[in-house]
C-alpha cells in the first residue's frame, strides 16, 4: 500500500490555476519590459498609491519572489505532505488532515502568485499612465484574505473532521 496522499480534484484545479498565474507573472513583464520608462513604481502605500519609484529592472523582483514562493509551497506539498511517512510517522487523525493541508497550501500558492501577477500588471499600467493606483479595494482585500484564509481553513477542517 502506498503512503502517498493523493491530491484532491480541488487541489489539482488550484495547481493548474497557480501555474497559469506563474506563467503570467513571468511572461507579462517580459513582454512589456522594453516599453517601460526608466523609473517605475516599486512600492505602494496602504491606500494602493505608489510611494516609491526605482529603476525598471526592479519589476523583476516580484517574479523572482513569486517563483521562489511557488517552489517553496510546491516543495512543502510534495516533500512533506504528499509523502508524510517518509519524514515522520503521523497519527491517523493527522494523516486525515493532510489532504486539507494540501488544499490550504494550494490556496496560498494561487493567492500569492495571482496577487504578484496583478501587482506586476498594475505597475506596468501605472508606469504607462493608464492607472493611478493598485485600486482602493486592493490593500484591504489582500490583507482581508490573508486574515480570513487560515481561520476559515481551520473552521472548515474541524467541521469536515466531525462529519468524517
Amino acid at each position: 500500500m502506498s503512503d502517498r496522499v493523493r491530491f484532491s480534484t480541488a487541489a489539482k484545479i488550484l495547481e493548474v490555476i497557480s501555474w497559469v498565474a506563474l506563467v503570467a507573472l513571468i511572461v507579462i513583464p517580459a513582454i512589456w519590459y522594453a516599453d517601460l520608462p526608466e523609473q517605475i513604481p516599486t512600492h505602494y502605500g496602504f491606500s494602493g498609491t505608489p510611494d516609491h519609484y526605482s529603476a525598471k529592472s526592479a519589476l523583476w523582483m516580484l517574479p523572482v519572489i513569486g517563483v521562489v514562493m511557488f517552489l517553496l509551497f510546491s516543495g512543502i506539498n510534495l516533500l512533506l505532505t504528499a509523502r508524510p511517512s517518509r519524514y515522520a510517522k503521523p497519527k491517523p487523525e493527522e494523516l486525515s488532515m493532510l489532504p486539507k493541508i494540501i488544499v490550504l497550501m494550494q490556496l496560498f500558492k494561487v493567492f500569492l502568485t495571482a496577487t504578484f501577477a496583478y501587482i506586476v500588471i498594475q505597475t506596468i499600467r501605472l508606469a504607462h499612465g493608464e492607472a493611478a493606483d493598485l485600486g482602493a479595494w486592493f490593500p484591504p482585500t489582500f490583507f482581508g484574505v490573508i486574515v480570513i484564509l487560515l481561520p476559515g481553513f481551520l473552521v472548515w477542517s474541524v467541521k469536515a473532521g466531525k462529519k468524517g
